[in-house]
């Protein structure tokens, strides 16, 4: 939800330059457009490569179990049950 909300904020910024440089016959309607769309692009790639950097580093730092995934610090009734079953529960 934040992203999108970051990217709207951006969005009506940059839709207001392009509306300034329109009206100083600068760009016209279509540049604006082109170099909106651009930008945010351009945003969007660079959000997903930190936020998939960010995500990598937090899952390197944690414990792995049997099956590469992030290790489940509770109590699943010992080596043999590998979690299948509450603690307590036979098979």
């Amino acid at each position: 939800m934040k992203r999108q909300i970051i990217f709207a904020l951006v969005r009506h910024i940059l839709t207001a330059l392009g509306g300034v440089l329109v009206a100083r016959g600068t760009l016209d309607d279509a540049g604006v457009q082109t170099i909106v769309g651009a930008i945010l692009a351009i945003l969007g790639v660079i959000w997903s490569a930190t936020h998939k950097v960010q995500s990598e580093s937090v899952a390197a730092d944690q414990p792995q179990n049997w099956l590469g995934g992030a290790a489940d610090k509770s109590d699943h009734g010992g080596p043999g049950n590998r979690g299948y079953f509450p603690k307590g529960n036979s098979r």
